[in-house]
């Protein structure tokens, strides 16, 4: 490290440091309970930028905006995306792990070659986005995506493994589940409006509190499914019978 910048860093001798250095900002990666650095007055805790081909644990990015940019090669563990902006980013080949995005926009993001696990969208808009291109693990399915009070319209989850996947209080607007695994999803309070439902697996799903879903019964499965009326009369359409008062 350059003298000149050593003088503005105050640290105790006998700490264990390992210190990244970029143009935007100064972290810790690795700090003991004897070592303290001021390091120009930033919060080493509050990253803020994303830079290419690095990783990052435990770190708040708040009110960023890499609209139509890239992000490549980046892992993200437990951190918390907050009021940032997404629009068209192409995130290639990163892994996001145990992260939540809070009021984001993340309307056609790019997903090509990434993962996410245990990853949770709360009060964000992830619409157009084709999950077909993310990366599956090697059982095949993407773990544990959880969409809460979100905007998903017109996202394509065409055959992919989907199981125990979180689609509560969602708008859901044309997107595609065609020949997906939605065994256990939570798809409680959720707005399904002209989506489709082709050989679905809905084995133990929660529908209750959902709506305008036009689920067939005859070509999707349909065990142990949970609907609430008045909503649930929609799957008799499919059975071409006739109800009487």
């Amino acid at each position: 490290m350059p003298d000149s910048l050593r003088t503005n860093m105050q640290y105790n001798s006998n700490c264990s440091r390992s210190i990244w250095i970029t143009p935007h900002f100064w972290r810790f990666k690795r700090i003991t309970n004897d070592c303290i650095g001021v390091i120009f007055g930033y919060d080493y805790g509050m990253a803020k930028s994303i830079n290419d081909y690095s990783e990052y644990e435990g770190e708040d990015f708040k009110d960023l905006n890499y609209s139509g940019q890239t992000i490549e090669e980046v892992e993200f563990v437990g951190c918390t995306f907050t009021q940032c902006v997404f629009q068209e980013t192409d995130f290639s080949a990163c892994k996001f792990n145990q992260c939540t995005f809070e009021g984001c926009d993340l309307s056609m993001v790019k997903v090509k070659g990434s993962s996410f696990v245990q990853t949770k969208f709360e009060g964000s808009k992830v619409m157009g986005v084709n999950w077909m291109e993310a990366a599956w693990d090697t059982a095949g399915f993407l773990r544990a995506l959880s969409f809460e009070d979100c905007t998903i319209n017109f996202s394509t989850f065409f055959g992919l493994q989907l199981k125990e996947i979180v689609i509560k209080g969602c708008t859901a607007l044309e997107a595609d589940f065609t020949e997906a695994d939605m065994t256990k999803a939570d798809c409680r309070n959720t707005d399904f409006a002209k989506c489709r439902f082709m050989q679905t697996n809905l084995t133990e799903a929660d529908f209750v509190g959902a709506k305008n879903y036009a689920i067939d019964a005859r070509i999707n499965t349909l065990k142990k499914t949970k609907f609430s009326l008045p909503e649930a009369e929609s799957l008799l359409h499919s059975l071409d019978i006739v109800l009487v008062e």
